[in-house]
């Protein structure tokens, strides 16, 4: 239960503050954002 909701809410969490800091700094976050997100 967790597992799931847990996963989406953090991605959608963390990407509104701190993946996209993180991604113009480091672009290969942008990719393991992608793999988790697909």
């Amino acid at each position: 239960m967790y597992t799931q909701q847990g996963g989406d809410a953090e991605e959608l969490t963390r990407p509104l503050g701190e993946a996209e800091p993180a991604v113009l700094l480091n672009p290969p976050v942008l990719r393991r954002s992608h793999a988790c997100g697909a």
